[in-house]
């Protein structure tokens, strides 16, 4: 079975609950992303999860926060702008995309 990628989408989270779900991703061997607010680019490297089961993550660390997990198929249908510096990757917004979602 193939890597799964989905979106999270939240209206609101606290700096909290985003460090709890970050462990929580980190714990369960999910590979991530996080620069624009509230929005998480997620990859289930082994294709067993689906969008029920990410949002059966989400939901006990965000309660009554609305959200919705969308499941991205294959390929490479993104574009963004946002720091791109190629010498320095905690600055380059993109560079995780290029590596991990395009592939």
């Amino acid at each position: 079975m193939g890597k799964k990628r989905f979106i999270v989408s939240l209206n609101e989270a606290t700096e909290a609950q985003q460090s709890a779900f970050i462990k929580y991703l980190d714990a369960n061997n999910l590979n991530w992303w996080h620069w624009i607010n509230n929005t998480w680019y997620i990859i289930d490297n082994t294709g067993r999860r689906n969008s029920k089961d990410i949002g059966a993550m989400v939901l006990p660390i965000f309660p009554n926060v609305f959200f919705i997990v969308s499941d991205v198929p294959q390929g490479d249908y993104w574009w963004g702008y946002g720091p791109n510096n190629e010498v320095d990757p905690k600055q380059n917004m993109f560079k995780w995309l290029w590596e991990s979602w395009d592939k």
